[in-house]
């Protein structure tokens, strides 16, 4: 009931309001203390054993520190009990914890609203040199910024005109490498066309290897047979040599012949006119002798008439 009492203060309600955190802290310690209330009740009718109610009076005594350790800012443990020490926590538990029993107020709620305003009070003059404070540091934060922005402008000029000069040489770049890209597929081509004529220039060469391999087979065929001309030329030559020599010979016969024929004609000619006188005056003898016949060297020998 006290808790909420303080809750339901006004000052205390709007700065609840201005600390969430703090107004979910004193709102789970409203629903803790409920749930302490209602479980001490029902170990009251169970009526548990003196150990049992040690243990939990010890697990109650250290969920609520925990809980009014978590207030801090609020300090509501510090307003109700201002000399509570956590070494001395046994007999103001005791009276914490009957008083949930039997729902009495601890302090007068005067106390409560005096000593809250006090706290209140000291929280907002804290409250207003943290603002201070706060105004101070965003002074000066702001002029941090206010050169961090001005630093950053002016880098983020140069990285603009970096950008735009990165952006012509890109675009110099580009056209270079469209030209390259040109140039490419014009060596492309010509590698093409190079690589045609090199099927072609090979085809070629494989049609002149046949034909160099036919041309050489045909040239050892023409060589056997300029071998064998060779040699029936030889024996051509031989042959010649020999009629030629036969030629000779003949034609030394035909000239000694010739001139045993030449000194037989000149004979026979002396002889022809031996024989004409000698027949001449043989028919002048047989017309004068009557049948006698003389006989030639040139003739058989005839009948002799008388």
């Amino acid at each position: 009931m006290l808790i909420r009492t303080l809750v339901k203060d006004p000052d205390c309600r709007n700065f609840l309001d201005s600390q969430p955190e703090i107004e979910n802290m004193v709102c789970t310690l409203l629903q803790t203390f409920a749930a302490l209330a209602t479980r001490l009740e029902d170990k009251d009718t169970a009526k548990p054993s003196m150990g049992e109610v040690n243990a939990e009076r010890k697990e109650l005594v250290a969920t609520i520190v925990d809980l009014l350790e978590s207030l801090s800012d609020l300090l509501v443990y510090r307003v109700i009990w201002p000399n509570f020490e956590l070494g001395n926590w046994n007999k103001t538990i005791r009276g914490v914890i009957s008083c949930l029993r039997c729902g009495r107020e601890v302090i007068s709620q005067e106390d409560v609203v005096i000593r809250l305003t006090c706290q209140i009070q000291k929280l907002k003059e804290k409250h207003r040199e943290d603002m201070d404070e706060l105004e101070r540091s965003h002074s000066a934060i702001q002029a941090t910024l206010t050169g961090h922005v001005s630093s950053m402008r002016s880098r983020y000029f140069d990285a603009e005109r970096q950008i735009a000069i990165h952006q012509r040489k890109l675009t110099d770049c580009q056209s270079e490498l469209e030209a390259m890209k040109e140039d490419l597929e014009g060596h492309q081509q010509k590698l093409l066309t190079c690589e045609k004529r090199r099927d072609e220039v090979e085809e070629q060469l494989a049609n002149a290897d046949e034909e160099l391999r036919a041309e050489k087979h045909r040239s050892s065929q023409l060589e056997e047979d300029l071998d064998k001309r060779n040699q029936q030329v030889e024996s051509m030559e031989e042959e010649l040599e020999e009629k030629s020599r036969r030629i000779n010979e003949l034609e030394r016969k035909l000239a000694l012949l010739a001139r045993s024929h030449k000194e037989q004609s000149l004979v026979i000619e002396k002889q022809t006119e031996k024989l004409r006188a000698s027949k001449h005056v043989q028919s002048v003898i047989q017309q004068l002798c009557g049948s006698v016949v003389i006989e030639s060297p040139m003739h058989p020998p005839a009948v002799r008439r008388r």
